[in-house]
């Protein structure tokens, strides 16, 4: 497009990728909008090491994703249930259902730990659903779960900016039954003190994971206040 400077957003590992992306090219990204996972800044350890032992003999899904073969092929054999499954699991109308899952051990598989709905969503479209099961025939999930492999990988590379904090303004959105919440509670509570120009930090209601899509129009209403805000300095 031509443009030197731009605001990054991203959700999720795309959020993740933004925060990161403000340290890396400081001078390209003026400032960032992060949905549903705040900033976490670089820790002693690699984050593999430290969640094998936090999770001990329980499943997590990022443990499961870390071995090449199981997950891709669960996953890819029935693209529509996989989607349905995580996209509604995730939303903020899973919630009474979630807290009734039984406890997952580590021989357990991914998708015996979501809930399938039958349909998509409501808050989606069937023609939006239909795009993504597309997407994903063609493609399958073994690049997405690549993401999750990488995660020592990235550690490393980030070794410089252990410690650092994301001094772009930003803002932060999460959904109130995001579950997601409870992973990242303690990098939430310290956000203001690793992105000291936290311009805003909103807790969405009736809204789980899926911040854009089961709020659209709330999110689009902050993320267009916030850009004016920073276009104004």
């Amino acid at each position: 497009l031509g443009e030197k400077t731009c605001v990054i957003v991203g959700h999720d590992f795309g959020a993740v990728l933004a925060w990161n992306a403000c340290l890396l090219h400081p001078e390209r990204f003026t400032a960032v909008a992060a949905l549903s996972v705040p900033y976490n800044q670089r820790a002693a350890e690699p984050p593999m090491t430290v969640l094998k032992r936090a999770v001990g003999n329980r499943f997590f899904y990022i443990d499961y994703f870390q071995a090449p073969g199981p997950a891709d092929a669960e996953l890819d054999a029935d693209i529509a249930k996989s989607l349905r499954a995580q996209y509604f699991t995730f939303s903020a109308a899973a919630e009474s259902r979630r807290k009734n899952m039984p406890p997952a051990f580590r021989s357990t598989k991914f998708l015996d730990t979501l809930i399938d709905p039958g349909t998509p969503p409501k808050w989606m479209g069937d023609a939006e659903f239909a795009s993504y099961v597309a997407d994903f025939k063609r493609n399958g999930f073994t690049g997405p779960l690549n993401w999750y492999r990488n995660l020592d990988r990235n550690w490393e590379l980030m070794a410089k900016f252990e410690g650092a904090k994301v001094m772009q303004p930003a803002l932060f959105v999460i959904g109130e039954q995001d579950p997601v919440r409870g992973q990242v509670a303690r990098n939430l509570e310290r956000l203001p003190e690793t992105v000291p120009n936290l311009r805003n930090n909103v807790s969405l209601a009736n809204c789980g994971h899926w911040t854009q899509q089961e709020q659209p129009e709330e999110v689009n209403r902050l993320l267009i206040e916030f850009l004016k805000a920073v276009s104004r300095t």
